[in-house]
């Protein structure tokens, strides 16, 4: 994103946060902070960002987060459903990365796009870690089909 349009985003940030009206928002797992960052994603089925040429990354400015999730604001609509590792960056550096499935993208005025996503971690990695995927809850399935899962999938 270019600092024209950085400024846009900005813009567009402030009116959405204008326009919540606490007493009609939907109750939430977490408590959500607003804040301003930056971030990339990068699609899961590519490597690790050291190994990624920047082409690959979506810049996105961030609205607000939680420990369950976050919303960001981008010039490009991201499919929801689709997997994501999110880079956060501050002061220019990459600070820390989560993975995050986009729950919806909608555009909020021409070029912009806000979106929201929720973090996963996946089955694999539960598995990996020694947890018995046999008490996790349907409801908190978050197996993707990410590519480099660890899941055996033959059970």
């Amino acid at each position: 994103m270019s600092i024209a349009s950085s400024r846009d985003v900005l813009e567009a940030l402030e009116k959405l946060e204008n326009l919540r009206d606490p007493q009609h928002l939907p109750r939430r797992a977490f408590q959500r902070f607003l804040v301003r960052g930056e971030a990339h994603l990068l699609p899961m089925d590519k490597p690790h960002i050291r190994n990624n040429p920047s082409s690959n990354a979506i810049e996105v400015k961030l609205r607000d987060i939680s420990r369950g999730g976050l919303g960001f604001v981008s010039t490009q609509k991201i499919e929801p459903g689709s997997t994501w590792r999110i880079v956060f960056f501050h002061e220019g550096f990459a600070a820390g990365e989560q993975a995050g499935i986009i729950r919806y993208s909608r555009e909020i005025q021409s070029g912009l796009y806000l979106s929201g996503a929720a973090f996963i971690i996946s089955n694999g990695i539960l598995s990996m870690l020694g947890v018995d995927l046999a008490h996790v809850d349907d409801a908190d399935d978050t197996n993707f089909n990410i590519p480099n899962d660890f899941t055996d999938h033959n059970n």
